[in-house]
């Protein structure tokens, strides 16, 4: 056999390899409830460090120990996942480390485990695929609206601008879901 050839089988079984890899983006949930087995091979934000050291320091030890792909994500992704964000409604209400993580799914097209509404209902609405950790999940879309907290008087939220007082009776608008 040349030396070509056993380059080839060995490239075929070390793609067959990969392939069986569970690769996957994790939330900060999974990486607090999930046992550490679980976790190899997943990519996680680098923001995610501190929300684990604010939890557990005995859980960053042994997570630090383990196989997981550590990562910032770029500009572009960055830029997609707050887009997706304000387009579902929710960007108000996500955290740096939560748009981080939408950020991963655009960047590399994996699934996000995450018990996160907000990035559920995000992720549904710009068409990722991402599962639950240990909860069950959003079975249905949300919706946002302003309503204003004197009047009633409801809105579609901009979230550009930031008055969040009623032209009308000068109280507050409040936030609240409507299912689609």
């Amino acid at each position: 056999m040349s030396h070509v050839s056993i380059l080839l089988v060995i490239e075929g079984i070390m793609s067959n390899l990969l392939l069986h890899l569970f690769v996957a983006i994790l939330d900060t949930a999974a990486l607090l409830d999930w046992p550490v087995e679980k976790l190899k091979n997943g990519i996680v934000a680098i923001s995610q460090l501190r929300e684990l050291e604010n939890v557990s320091q005995e859980r960053v030890m042994l997570i630090e120990s383990i196989d997981l792909r550590w990562i910032s994500p770029n500009p572009e992704s960055i830029l997609k996942a707050k887009n997706a964000a304000s387009n579902s409604g929710d960007l108000e209400r996500l955290s740096d480390v939560d748009i981080d993580l939408i950020a991963l799914t655009f960047q590399f097209d994996e699934e996000l485990f995450t018990d996160d509404y907000r990035i559920q209902n995000t992720l549904t609405k710009a068409e990722k695929i991402w599962s639950p950790v240990i909860q069950k999940g959003i079975s249905d879309v949300w919706e946002w609206v302003q309503v204003c907290t004197g009047c009633g008087i409801s809105r579609t939220p901009n979230h550009n601008d930031k008055q969040s007082i009623c032209d009308h009776c000068g109280l507050p608008f409040k936030l609240k879901k409507r299912k689609k």
